[in-house]
């Protein structure tokens, strides 16, 4: 590593010397030319061009770029005028010069690279030897004179990266020749976009180190680029990080103060561009909290973010509710005190009212910082309480803040407050909204045009076909529509009371969560997905609250808890048959069906559904109540059923085409069922009789799923997974094998029967296809003999 290095400061240095040389050289040459012009001497027209047109002073070295009256020298030293002709300067050979500047940008540009190498070898390594770091500290003097010199922009950047790994070191040479470093970085800014790019980040670097100030006019230099690079849309994020490190070092300028107002606006104008706006939002942050200003400007600036905050871009108002967290959690309590209803309304207004998904939820968490700010409790719950007497969308308003309110403070602490407002929330989850006639007329009409309307009566079979499509899902549209004004208000405070429930034990004994239990039930069948999911986790949440009472030795409250528990069970017996109508299916559903997987199926709601329908059945069967066990199944059967006669009789109608259709999307719907028979077998199969004979009388369905083609193989394999597991749980029952061995015998029959149909039908199209062949072939050699 040692030989390495060394030989990489050798090439180095000896590069430079070579780039001095061809200086003193270059200098020498053009000092030695004749370039004045002679007195009192009449030019003819070409010496004049030949003066006015060609170098006439030494050049001015910048870097690698030469700049003259007229032509321009770049780094491959050809010299043009600006209208592209090549003037070329006596005694200058521009060719070998070429060449020596190729071969030294290649000799520097491997061997940056090389170093570059073993410096993040370094890094990886968790603590840097000393003597490591002595032997970098020599690069730093060479290479700010590469830094210097004329090398290509390449040259350049690779050496500013090289220069920034070592400063962040904190090398000695780095520390002692950070002002020359500097005065390099700012001869070299306006090169180009690149370059400035690269000056960019380690001018930010050596402004962090606290080791040199800028004097005011590098500061102002420096803030002219900045504004030049942001109103240009060029680099915009280097130079936001180099205004980031002056505003950190508290420069008074006006300059700054200018600029901010300039970054503030790109906020919002640049929230396209992907960390431009966090970074803006970062300055200005930094900006409000490190100068001093007097309430009135700190007031203007907040009042610039709240006011824009129903900017029509969503990626604009995300970007100024990040300025909002970042103002909470920097600025001091009082300040923030002061500012509380400043800061509060409009936040309200904005999580009620924002289309946006990812805005309301970012807004919930401004809200969640600005509810922890100490002693403002109080301030919350007034204002809560204020608009429970409301009109609706500001109860909604009341609801919502009462569940951001609960997840930011402990719910003891809440307990008066939700003791308090409970009758309230009882009361909006009761009420429901009156329709607009327009929407019954609308329901009404979406009745009528049900998209499958079988009704089988024995083998006697009616099938309606409407040419809309999706009448369950209309009807669903429809009810949402009615149900559209209080829905918000319902779900916010049964969120509250789901997250309230369990930590406060003591309000379980009030009458209100006792009628609160009762309408929970009622909204397991509620038109809104959100209100039925958690509508769905309370009754699990009651299922389990009442396992001890179902288990009590007092009789009278062992039936009454019974029978709450059945009453609990049918509407979730309902929840599940309302569930698979409303099956998110597509309008081509017939075309697509077969191809549907049958964990399209398994959603979040049909998982809470069987899980309560598990442990009702599981509480009635601790019981030993089998008539509420037998009332629950057949409730269930009867929305299924149906599908077993509708396969018995599908291969005896002409029609066979359209109940086959209307076939695989019943078969569809009932997946969730088939589902539910398997987690009741796996709990409970084999331990009661009449469950037990329940889950047999399902057998028909089960063999039905498993054995028919209209769907996704993935429906046969689901079937046949609950079948081996109740085969494996009921083995012991008589009745079940009987059963069993039946319907075995009925499905392998059939499926023979069905591969029989279709091979005789295979064999009658081919002998149709060889006759229709040979009478075209017949008629074809007809027409040939009459034309001869």
């Amino acid at each position: 590593y040692q030989r390495r290095v060394h030989g990489i400061y050798q090439t180095l240095k000896q590069s430079n010397e070579i780039r001095e040389e061809q200086i003193a050289d270059w200098d020498e040459t053009l000092e030695n030319m004749n370039l004045q012009e002679e007195p009192n001497k009449i030019l003819t027209m070409e010496e004049k061009f030949e003066l006015n047109y060609t170098c006439q002073a030494p050049p001015i070295r910048r870097g690698d770029v030469y700049t003259e009256p007229v032509a321009v020298v770049t780094s491959q030293r050809k010299r043009k005028s600006k209208r592209g002709f090549v003037k070329r300067i006596k005694g200058v050979n521009s060719e070998i010069d070429d060449s020596n500047q190729v071969i030294l940008d290649a000799m520097d540009t491997l061997c940056l690279f090389m170093l570059k190498t073993s410096i993040a070898d370094i890094k990886k390594k968790k603590k840097t030897p000393k003597s490591t770091l002595e032997m970098l500290d020599p690069f730093v003097p060479l290479l700010l004179d590469v830094l210097q010199g004329e090398g290509s922009d390449g040259v350049i950047i690779d050496c500013m990266k090289i220069l920034k790994h070592l400063i962040s070191f904190k090398l000695p040479a780095a520390i002692e020749k950070c002002k020359d470093i500097m005065e390099s970085l700012f001869t070299i800014l306006e090169r180009s976009i690149d370059v400035r790019n690269m000056c960019y980040k380690v001018i930010r670097q050596l402004i962090g180190l606290s080791v040199y100030e800028l004097d005011t006019e590098q500061h102002q230099i420096l803030l002219s680029l900045i504004a030049f690079d942001i109103n240009s849309h060029k680099n915009i994020s280097p130079a936001l990080g180099v205004m980031k490190a002056v505003v950190n070092r508290t420069v008074e300028l006006p300059e700054v103060y200018d600029l901010i107002n300039t970054i503030s606006e790109l906020i919002l104008h640049a929230s396209a561009i992907k960390g431009v706006s966090q970074q803006a939002a970062s300055v200005v942050v930094r900006f409000l909290t490190n100068y001093k200003m007097t309430q009135n400007k700190l007031q203007s600036h907040v009042d610039w973010v709240i006011r824009n905050l129903n900017y029509p871009h969503e990626k604009g108002r995300i970007a100024l509710l990040d300025v909002l967290s970042i103002i909470l959690n920097r600025f001091p309590p009082a300040i923030l005190r002061d500012q509380f209803d400043f800061l509060f309304l409009p936040l309200v207004s904005l999580i009620t009212s924002d289309t946006s998904a990812k805005c309301r939820k970012k807004t919930a968490t401004v809200l969640k910082l600005l509810f922890s700010v100490s002693e403002m409790l109080p301030t919350i719950i007034k204002h809560i309480t204020a608009w429970m007497s409301a009109d609706i969308p500001v109860q909604t308003a009341a609801a919502q803040m009462t569940q951001v309110l609960i997840t930011v403070k402990e719910i003891k602490q809440l307990a008066p407050f939700i003791q308090q407002s409970l009758p309230w929330m009882i009361e909006k989850i009761k009420d429901k909204p009156q329709p607009n006639p327009e929407d019954i007329n609308q329901d009404i009409e979406a009745d009528d045009n049900l998209d499958d309307n079988v009704s089988i009566a024995g083998s006697n079979i009616s099938i309606t076909s409407s040419k809309r499509s999706l009448g369950p899902i209309r009807r669903q549209k429809r009810r949402a529509a009615v149900q559209a004004k209080t829905w918000r208000l319902v779900y916010y405070n049964l969120i509250t009371l789901e997250k309230v429930l369990p930590s406060l034990p003591e309000l379980h004994n009030s009458p209100f969560i006792k009628e609160l239990w009762t309408l929970v039930g009622q909204h397991l069948l509620h038109s809104h997905v959100w209100i039925r999911q958690v509508s769905c986790r309370l009754t699990n949440f009651h299922l389990v609250a009442l396992e001890t009472r179902v288990q009590s030795e007092n009789k009278k409250s062992k039936d009454e808890s019974v029978r709450e528990v059945a009453w609990v069970s049918e509407r979730l017996a309902m929840q599940l048959k309302q569930l698979d109508e409303m099956q998110n299916l597509t309008t081509d559903w017939r075309e697509t069906l077969p191809e549907t997987p049958a964990s399209s199926t398994d959603t979040v709601l049909s998982r809470l559904c069987i899980k309560g329908l598990i442990t009702s059945v599981k509480l009635l069967v601790e019981a030993e109540n089998s008539d509420h066990i037998a009332t629950l199944f057949k409730k269930l059967m009867e929305f299924v059923f149906p599908l077993v006669k509708l396969h018995s009789t599908i291969h005896k109608t002409v029609r066979q085409k359209k109940l086959s259709r209307q076939f695989m999307h019943h078969l569809y719907l009932g997946s969730n069922f088939i589902r539910f028979i398997g987690a009741t077998a796996a709990t409970l199969g084999g331990i009661n009789e009449t469950l037990d004979q329940c889950l047999t009388d399902t057998l028909p369905l089960i063999m039905m799923f498993a054995y028919t083609d209209c769907l996704d193989s993935s429906f046969n394999l689901l079937a046949k997974e609950v079948l081996d597991l109740v085969c494996s749980k009921l083995v012991s029952r008589s009745f079940f094998n009987l059963t069993y061995g039946r319907l075995s015998r009925t499905f392998k029959a059939s499926a023979k029967k069905k591969m029989e149909l279709f091979a005789y039908r295979g064999v009658k199209k081919t002998s149709k296809k060889k006759t229709i062949a040979k009478k075209t072939n017949y008629g074809a050699k007809s027409r040939r003999y009459s034309d001869d």
